[in-house]
């Protein structure tokens, strides 16, 4: 009887001690998890606000050499690519050479192929890498966004600066709404204003040297 009575005491004590291991375990892995994504979404930011410095200078360096607005922002959207998520036209497999002019395939001529052939790379990543100087060429955005489009383009905020004869220096900037992936995002970068994501944004300025370039009109 008293050895019974033990035996229930120590089966108590070793059931209790397994339910607080398992609490533990599973604190202990939620706060591992937790840990885990703010470091991947502290890694995505700075990823992103390194690519928003790189864009907007190559913004400012188009302003500076005298282009247009509009090449500035497409040449910043190209720079933010990497950064861009998914990307929505052309489709995946849908990357072919026939979904591109044969007017432009017969002007870079010998190109094609040799960027086909390269390879470290899969055949969609460079055809993709291809279109990217039909994209720059575009005269307005319906046609680029019939070359590429991604994502988080429609996120991406570019100011490409004023008039080029405004100003001895030429400022940048560029602003992406990042999606959230924790609560801790805010530690990271401001809400965006409708609270669907982060706001970040990154500037750069160059010597303007446009008007011993071209004209403000060019492209």
């Amino acid at each position: 009887m008293h050895r019974t009575a033990e035996d229930a005491v120590r089966r108590k004590a070793f059931r209790s001690r397994a339910g607080q291991a398992m609490v533990e375990s599973v604190i202990a892995i939620l706060a591992i998890t937790f840990a885990f994504l703010c470091a991947a979404e502290f890694s995505d930011l700075l990823r992103a606000k390194l690519l928003m410095r790189h864009a907007a200078a190559r913004a400012a360096r188009c302003r500076a050499v005298g282009m247009n607005r509009y090449m500035a922002e497409k040449s910043a959207r190209v720079a933010m690519i990497p950064a861009s998520g998914r990307r929505l036209f052309p489709a995946a497999g849908d990357v072919g050479l026939e979904n591109v002019s044969a007017a432009y395939a017969a002007r870079i001529g010998d190109a094609v192929p040799a960027v086909l052939r390269a390879p470290a790379w899969s055949p969609e990543a460079a055809v993709e890498l291809w279109r990217i100087p039909a994209y720059l060429e575009s005269r307005d955005e319906s046609y680029a966004r019939g070359v590429l489009d991604y994502e988080l383009w429609d996120a991406t905020r570019i100011d490409a600066g004023g008039p080029v004869s405004a100003s001895p220096r030429i400022r940048a900037t560029v602003g992406q709404t990042r999606p959230r992936i924790t609560g801790a995002s805010a530690l990271f970068g401001a809400p965006a204003a409708d609270g669907g994501g982060i706001a970040l944004s990154a500037s750069a300025e160059i010597e303007n040297h446009a008007l011993l370039y071209m004209e403000d009109a060019g492209l």
